[in-house]
């Protein structure tokens, strides 16, 4: 299989040096070669993996760690309407 690098650094968003381009169309064609092969495998009967390391997450207690702070926050708003904050008009 072999690819355009040009349209492949288009689609990536890649500005590729003129000194570069050799080793960066090495390096993709080995890229897609192996894409390629790997889509070639027999894996109809192998049961996909959830996670690659099956791991567990470990999950934290779920408890409360803050408290409200609703009246601090109100303490200092000069005004406050039905649990909104007002504020002054800045445009006309």
């Amino acid at each position: 299989m072999t690819i355009k690098l040009e349209e492949i650094s288009h689609w990536a968003c890649l500005l590729l040096k003129e000194k570069d381009k050799y080793n960066y169309k090495n390096y993709f064609n080995k890229f897609i070669n192996m894409i390629y092969y790997m889509n070639k495998l027999y894996t109809k009967d192998i049961i996909p993996m959830l996670h690659p390391l099956e791991a567990t997450q470990i999950l934290r207690s779920d408890k409360v760690t803050e408290y409200n702070k609703e009246k601090i926050c109100k303490s200092c708003a000069p005004i406050i309407i039905d649990d909104l904050y007002l504020i002054h008009k800045f445009l006309e």
